[in-house]
């Protein structure tokens, strides 16, 4: 019996932004049915989260690993995420995923653990810590 190759499923198409969402849900459901037949379901999330992100394409790429470079502004950072996040359909949710990206980007640890110290941290609590 040969070797029976699966196909990953196609990058995920993020521009425009009324059809992010059904493609996300469309793309979610290929890659589960991608993972089952090739027989990867049983990683570890570590590699799952490598092979989704392989799969997921450029631009969803760049809204992942877009964190605060060295010599970077953080008005620099926080203009690119928000550029971002205006291809994705986080309609109510928008200002929560801003205020994670921020204490995910954030590359200095003390100032990453204050913001998850703060009290119901907002997104303009986050900005104003910063």
């Amino acid at each position: 019996m040969g070797a029976v190759e699966y196909r990953m499923p196609e990058s995920l198409n993020l521009d425009d932004v009324d059809k992010c969402w059904p493609r996300w849900q469309r793309f979610k459901q290929a890659f589960k049915i991608f993972l089952l037949a090739a027989g990867l379901e049983r990683l570890s999330e570590q590699r799952k989260a490598a092979i989704l992100l392989n799969c997921v394409g450029h631009q969803a790429q760049e809204l992942y690993f877009n964190v605060l470079k060295d010599g970077e502004t953080f008005d620099a950072f926080y203009t690119a995420i928000r550029k971002l996040a205006e291809y994705c359909n986080f309609d109510t949710q928008k200002d929560r995923m801003l205020r994670d990206r921020i204490v995910i980007g954030v590359s200095d640890h003390r100032m990453q653990q204050k913001l998850l110290e703060v009290k119901d941290l907002s997104l303009d609590k986050a900005v104003g810590h910063l």
